[in-house]
């Protein structure tokens, strides 16, 4: 039997998508919270709009209802029957395991048997990906020659954590309240969003255009779309732990949170008026299909010189000694930006961003090129015991009240502060 709460033998494309499912988060991350797949926060409209291109496939599976019992997962056998032996990547993978792990919810709860559940996993890792070695805490499983692992349960934790590992300036910091969310920018997590990028970015600038006269550069721009919650290729960080470790644990009380450590090279690190950040940050103005041009443009010499001009043009608008230095190298990286400290949030939240390039994966590359590597590890930082956490930054003045400085943000700390 593959799992204990499958009563089911005829399992291959299962099988199949949990190699997929695991090398590609082995692969890319060095680790993966396994929780993500029982979820009850992620919408089944969402999966399916994501793929409406992508997978003809998904989309008739996830137009089904989840499955009650064995006998409904001959849907996905039905579906997938000829493409057995097709390439199915990280992404689909995911999907069709968090359809057929349904059956386990009208079984029983995952909070219950998780430790069970993760003995399966583990059983499975080593029987069947036996050139990797796994281990794991609660439901993360990572990777022992990948990565490096820190339990965080108090603030003392982290600042000892941090004084442990060898001197490094200038590091930086983002916290996930999962350990299962991608390190990916909030435009580039979803397919319909970053094929229409450039309209997203435009009906703002239409609809809101007296909040942007101050916008000189066209950082400026994403970074006020960034802060009003517009999906951008923009990645929050901080130069403050403290910082971090409140977004780790502001929510999702019941999953580990995460604090990715990021060391990046003089090179990686960008004032706001480089002709690299003017580069990225103009990519928005331009549709996917012509930012697909540009990919052409860079990766075999060949692309629709008017589009190429336009994109020169457009950077020589905000830098008019610019000429045609566009390197591949820039285009399709991830860089830390530190912004002018303009806004009273990036004061607050001591913060700075990573901007991501034509790359529509970027993970790879920000743990690659940006993140804290010791003893040949990467450095990871997963996070429990969250409401003492909170408690213990909220006598430090990390709270909601103090990195929100907004007043509804601030109306709504008080108003916990004496609702409890």
């Amino acid at each position: 039997m593959f799992f204990f709460f499958f009563d089911l033998d005829e399992s291959t494309i299962i099988k199949k998508c949990m190699e997929v499912y695991f090398k590609d988060k082995m692969g890319t991350n060095g680790y993966c919270d396994v929780a993500e797949l029982f979820s009850d926060n992620i919408r089944k409209n969402d999966i399916k709009s994501s793929f409406n291109i992508y997978s003809e496939e998904l989309v008739k599976l996830y137009s089904h209802n989840y499955p009650k019992s064995s006998n409904d997962l001959h849907t996905v056998y039905r579906l997938y029957s000829n493409k057995i032996n097709d390439y199915i990547d990280g992404q689909e993978a995911f999907a069709i395991l968090f359809w057929c792990f349904k059956i386990f919810k009208s079984k029983m709860k995952f909070e219950k048997h998780t430790e069970k559940i993760m003995d399966c996993f583990i059983e499975y890792l080593h029987k069947e990906l036996k050139e990797i070695s796994y281990s794991r805490y609660n439901t993360v499983v990572y990777c022992t020659d990948k990565i490096e692992i820190h339990i965080i349960k108090n603030v003392s934790d982290l600042l000892t954590t941090l004084d442990d590992l060898p001197e490094q300036k200038d590091l930086y910091y983002r916290g996930h309240s999962k350990a299962s969310y991608k390190l990916s920018p909030s435009i580039l997590r979803n397919d319909n969003l970053v094929k229409n990028e450039n309209h997203i970015y435009q009906e703002l600038l239409i609809n809101c255009p007296n909040d942007f006269k101050n916008a000189t550069h066209h950082i400026d721009y994403l970074v006020k779309m960034q802060h009003y919650g517009l999906p951008t290729r923009l990645l929050d960080i901080t130069k403050n732990p403290l910082v971090a470790l409140y977004f780790s644990c502001c929510s999702n009380p019941k999953n580990s949170g995460e604090i990715i450590v990021f060391s990046p090279q003089k090179s990686s690190v960008k004032y706001e008026n480089s002709e690299t950040v003017a580069m990225l940050s103009s990519l928005p103005l331009f549709s996917f299909e012509d930012q697909g041009e540009l990919m052409d443009y860079l990766y075999i010499g060949k692309g629709n010189e008017e589009i190429v001009n336009r994109f020169i043009h457009e950077v020589k608008t905000e830098k008019p000694g610019f000429v045609n230095r566009i390197r591949n190298y820039d285009m399709d990286n991830c860089f830390v930006v530190l912004p002018k400290k303009d806004n009273n949030r990036i004061v607050k939240q001591d913060g700075a961003f990573i901007i991501c390039g034509i790359n529509y994966h970027p993970e790879k590359k920000i743990n690659e090129n940006l993140r804290l590597i010791h003893d040949n590890k990467m450095v990871l930082l997963l996070v429990t015991n969250k409401q003492k956490i909170l408690e213990e930054l909220d006598l430090l003045s990390i709270n909601k009240s103090t990195l929100f400085p907004e007043i509804d943000s601030v109306s709504e700390y008080i108003k916990s502060k004496y609702n409890d």
